[in-house]
């Protein structure tokens, strides 16, 4: 794979719309607040797709730009009302919200609280590289038919290129060191020791090969490391079906009983 070349000759940005971005950002959460005002301390959920803000399709036309836009506008206008701001994962990783220390306080969100990192596909991949960066190490990590070898994972469908470039372009690094810098199967030496690691990965899976990344993180990962890896048979990209889908959110479970 050639990842430097034309690096900067390809490089887009939506600068020229982010102003407008932000204005109406701010202008939306002005008018959902003035028709349904909120109290002082409570907060306000966002949940969107940046490529779908761009006029793109969802999932492949993501934007750090645009979604730093929206954060800032909105953190912005919230803050000044005393509005906790509470952004809301895809649903590769289970919509979980995101929110600030300060709210985490008032609700009660302590951080003796045992907590499990879960997700699925490129949420799978988020789920075992958040492992190393929090600030807390989970106690546990279940990942569903992650993407565990980014760099090759940029080839492995047509829709990739595009996607991963718009991701990583803005790294201080070539795009290859970019990618590994994120990518499971390269950060292995670097993940917790003692986290608990759960791979699901279904056989037939046609957007994320079960050799090209799970078969391969796995082997590499028990080597050093506590991991139990469950493959499903029959089975297209992140598709458990019931039973399956049980025994995942079992395994969540486990490390928190």
């Amino acid at each position: 794979m050639n990842t430097n070349e034309n690096q900067n000759e390809n490089k887009t940005t939506p600068a020229e719309n982010i102003p407008e971005i932000s204005s109406q950002t701010e202008k939306i959460i002005a008018e959902l607040l003035a028709s349904h005002p909120q109290k002082k301390g409570s907060f306000f959920v966002i949940g969107c797709s940046t490529s779908e803000v761009a006029g793109g399709s969802i999932g492949k036309d993501s934007s750090a730009e645009i979604g730093k836009a929206i954060f800032t506008a909105a953190e912005r206008i919230l803050t000044e009302k005393g509005i906790f701001l509470a952004c809301q994962c895809c649903e590769h990783l289970n919509r979980a919200l995101v929110v600030e220390r300060e709210c985490a306080e008032k609700y009660g969100l302590d951080e003796s609280i045992p907590f499990v990192s879960t997700g699925g596909s490129m949420g799978g991949l988020a789920c075992i590289v958040y492992t190393k960066y929090a600030k807390r190490t989970p106690v546990g990590c279940v990942a569903n038919c992650p993407v565990c070898d980014l760099p090759s994972h940029y080839t492995e469908r047509v829709d990739l290129p595009r996607t991963l470039y718009s991701a990583f372009y803005s790294y201080d690094c070539s795009l290859d060191e970019a990618l590994k810098s994120c990518s499971p199967l390269h950060m292995i030496p670097t993940l917790p020791k003692e986290t608990g690691y759960i791979i699901f990965h279904c056989e037939k899976d046609s957007a994320v090969n079960i050799g090209m990344h799970s078969d391969k993180f796995v082997s590499e990962l028990s080597k050093t490391r506590e991991v139990v890896y469950y493959t499903v048979p029959e089975r297209d990209h992140c598709d458990l079906g019931a039973e399956m889908h049980a025994k995942y959110k079992e395994c969540v479970l486990s490390f928190i009983k």
